[in-house]
């Protein structure tokens, strides 16, 4: 991220689930400190990991209990969290990445989300000019563009994307921003690999 990494000491509240994760890896993983600006998102991604690798932890049910409580908790702090990425700008980051990976179901729902919240079709169908193009604030410019950097294969993310992110988004507003890529990351493998069909609602009226 071309940023500092976030201090442990800063987190002493999930200092007992940093304990659990070194139980399980032997360390702490640099990228989940990057999450604890993010505190739902990173004990979400704890339960999806433990899911997918059947992660044994080996703390008390007693500890594995505390850390469902903080699990719960974090999601209703999130849920409660004033919202500072608008829900258009979010889609709009969903459908430049999956767009950017290749994957057309995700591209195909992710377009048709953003227009429902607002987006216009002439945004969706300049994303690749948006240099150039009119449509977007400098805001939307420098989202988009790490959106199709980090979407694409091999990751084309550098340092000046960062620093173009920093001139309009607090440093948790990026974290977020990452995290909508990684999101349809996972799901534009998911969906490309499985072929997974387009539901008939939208059979013949995929983006390009």
């Amino acid at each position: 991220m071309n940023t500092e990494i976030p201090s442990r000491k800063s987190f002493p509240e999930y200092e007992g689930i940093f304990k659990m994760t070194e139980s399980i890896m032997g360390f702490l993983p640099n990228s989940m400190l990057f999450m604890t600006e993010k505190p739902d998102l990173m004990l979400s991604f704890m339960m999806l990991s433990k899911t997918v690798l059947k992660q044994k932890m080996k703390v008390s049910i007693f500890e594995k209990m505390k850390l469902m409580l903080k699990f719960m908790m974090a999601i209703i702090r999130g849920e409660k969290e004033q919202d500072t990425l608008s829900l258009e700008l979010r889609w709009l980051i969903a459908y430049a990445s999956s767009n950017a990976a290749g994957c057309t179901y995700c591209k195909t729902h992710t377009s048709h989300s953003a227009i429902e919240l607002g987006v216009s079709k002439e945004k969706i169908d300049d994303v690749f000019n948006y240099k150039e193009s009119s449509h977007f604030s400098g805001k939307e410019k420098a989202a988009i563009a790490v959106a199709i950097s980090g979407g694409s294969v091999p990751n084309s993310t550098g340092h000046q994307h960062f620093e173009d992110l920093k001139q309009f988004f607090s440093q948790k507003e990026i974290i977020e921003i990452i995290s909508i890529i990684a999101l349809f990351g996972f799901l534009n493998r998911w969906n490309d690999t499985l072929k997974t069909p387009l539901e008939e609602l939208f059979v013949g009226k995929t983006e390009t």
